[in-house]
């Protein structure tokens, strides 16, 4: 019977021992501080909105695609953008230009649909949420869905 060598799991344990994280926050006090005295006022904190970082290559692609809508080539932007949204598919601000690109193009209903995808991926991005809902609206508009396209107006007033 063949026995199997303990080297590749222990290498493997080795390298995913590096990915762990370093210790949090220390509770207590601050270093130089002497003991209790008067409290200092703290103002609250809010919690600094942060996308995430784009990828190198959504990046360029964004870009290309920008380019080729710039120059009219609107198929071959969403195309660009599609391929885009493959390497980074929680990219809220890849879903609106794709929402807005297909909304140029006369597709109303997948631009709604883009741009709904891309508010559920906004998190607390107040912009993005606000430019999706003023697309969602645009697209109920060339839709004739007159009521919808003000109920959208409404919800994007919300996050400006």
């Amino acid at each position: 019977m063949r026995r199997n060598s303990p080297w590749p799991l222990l290498a493997l344990a080795i390298v995913l021992a590096g990915c762990t994280s370093g210790p949090g926050p220390v509770d207590g006090p601050a270093p130089g501080d002497d003991g209790p005295g008067e409290p200092a006022a703290v103002a609250p904190v809010r919690p600094v909105e942060t996308k995430p970082a784009r990828t190198p290559a959504a990046q360029a692609l964004y870009v290309r695609a920008r380019s080729e809508r710039a120059a009219g080539r609107l198929e071959s932007a969403a195309s660009v953008l599609e391929r885009a949204l493959g390497i980074a598919p929680n990219d809220a601000g890849l879903w609106l230009e794709l929402a807005s690109l297909r909304l140029e193009q006369g597709y109303a209903e997948r631009a709604e649909q883009f741009a709904a995808k891309a508010n559920a991926l906004a998190g607390s991005d107040r912009a993005s949420l606000a430019q999706g809902w003023r697309l969602i609206a645009a697209a109920r508009e060339a839709r004739g869905d007159g009521r919808g396209a003000e109920a959208a107006r409404r919800r994007a007033r919300e996050f400006e």
